[in-house]
């Protein structure tokens, strides 16, 4: 049996690279022997990170693989590559067989490997939604959902593990996500926010509730080469290029800033930039972000910024020991948490809010497009002084999402299951 999992960023963001973890032991435990194959948009930095063979993805072949080319070659490609894909789905929809001849060589490999597979799983993660209504945003979402959707026209079993669905922001992107989804056999969604946005989008295809996947690596730490300095309060952070204007960036910055000096003034503070995405190929390298914001700092002896490369079972252990964490990373804020770390969320999509709602700590939360530094503080003096009390809410409530998020591969096994003879006749 062979299964191929796909829309796998990359190991260098490590909440990313926490979700393939869990999904891989998951497929192991429920499915012992399966063949397996991750495409992933960093494949040659991501190879021997997962215990499964890796290979460039569609979103590497599509559009990362060209990015450097000159803008008239780069056209040229993107429109051959993704035109004949478009080609070889037409065709293989009519004729039920692959004509390879329509594929560029890079694409080829990509189809060859859902092609040969029995299954195909999209990997957990909020690439379903667009950052704006621009005309990248949704050609980016239109690859993502060719990745999958790769394995419906291929007659495969297609599931959507984990996902977060939107924000989508026009009717375009709309129709694109529910084309795709209507598409799939089973979609499993991780907080109830999405849960609202699959009835909105009148989907078709069953869906259920799950939980994020990184919750199941509770326990699973590795001691982290960094040692913390003594301070009354143990605080983690995170932060992220996520605005358009340097006048929002350097805001946000400056906000943050501020709120380092209150907690090392207020509560006598060590505070330690957590390096959770450290892709720097793809321009997305939050350690950028992190030394502007010590440049900004009052304080600068009393806030590290860590630039290692750390396993996510090595930032599990380091943001387990902080006393509150204060984090814009999604994934830094779930690895906090796995450790009963009360968190601050600084959410930039509803994921956030969503997962933080289902630890019943979601009023600890602020959204980034309207923070403010006056808010922030109250959030963090509330969350502080209240940490008895958010501990126990999130030691109360885990177990529940745990057991949630270890549903999702066992509900996909029942589905396949179901559609075993279906596959073995398709495959013959």
């Amino acid at each position: 049996m062979k299964i191929v999992v796909t829309n796998i960023y990359s190991y260098d963001n490590k909440g990313d690279a926490a979700i393939v973890l869990a999904l891989v032991s998951e497929i192991r435990r429920v499915f012992p022997e399966a063949d397996l194959t991750l495409l992933t948009t960093d494949a040659k930095n991501d190879k021997d990170k997962y215990g499964a063979p890796v290979s460039s993805s569609l979103m590497w072949v599509l559009f990362s693989a060209i990015k450097d080319l000159p803008i008239v070659r780069r056209v040229y490609e993107l429109v051959t590559r993704m035109g004949g894909l478009l080609l070889y789905l037409m065709f293989y929809k009519l004729f039920r067989k692959p004509f390879y001849g329509l594929l560029k060589k890079e694409v080829r490999v990509v189809a060859q490997h859902i092609n040969e597979s029995d299954m195909v799983i999209a990997c957990g993660g909020g690439y379903l939604g667009t950052a704006d209504a621009s005309p990248k945003s949704i050609l980016l979402l239109f690859g993502m959902c060719l990745s999958f959707l790769m394995g419906h026209y291929a007659r495969k079993p297609v599931y959507l593990y984990s996902q977060s669905i939107g924000p989508l922001h026009d009717w375009f992107a709309k129709a694109i996500v529910r084309f795709s989804l209507n598409r799939v056999d089973l979609i499993e969604v991780r907080e109830d926010i999405s849960m609202e946005y699959m009835r909105t989008l009148k989907v078709r295809t069953p869906y259920i509730r799950t939980a994020d996947p990184a919750l199941l690596l509770r326990g699973q730490r590795r001691p982290a080469p960094i040692k913390l300095k003594k301070a009354s309060l143990q605080v983690g952070t995170t932060v992220r290029k996520w605005f358009t204007t340097e006048e929002e960036r350097a805001n946000y910055r400056a906000i943050l800033a501020k709120l380092i000096d209150y907690m090392v003034t207020e509560y006598d503070a060590q505070v330690t930039y957590i390096p959770q995405v450290i892709a720097q190929g793809f321009g997305d390298d939050d350690r950028l972000v992190a030394k502007k914001l010590w440049e900004q700092v009052e304080h600068k002896d009393r806030f590290t910024v860590l630039t290692d490369n750390l396993h996510p079972f090595e930032l599990i252990d380091l943001c387990g020991k902080m006393d509150i964490f204060v984090g814009t990373r999604m994934h830094s804020n779930i690895f906090a948490l796995l450790g009963d770390v009360p968190v601050v969320g600084i959410k930039y999509e509803h994921k956030t809010q969503g997962i933080m709602d289902g630890l019943g700590i979601g009023d600890a939360t602020i959204d980034i497009k309207k923070i403010n530094y006056e808010d922030l503080q109250q959030k963090v003096d509330m969350v502080i002084k209240n940490s008895k009390h958010y501990k126990e809410l999130i030691s109360q409530n885990m177990p529940g999402q745990i057991a949630l998020s270890s549903s999702a591969m066992d509900r996909i096994k029942e589905e396949f299951d179901k559609l075993r003879p279906m596959v073995a006749e398709r495959s013959s």
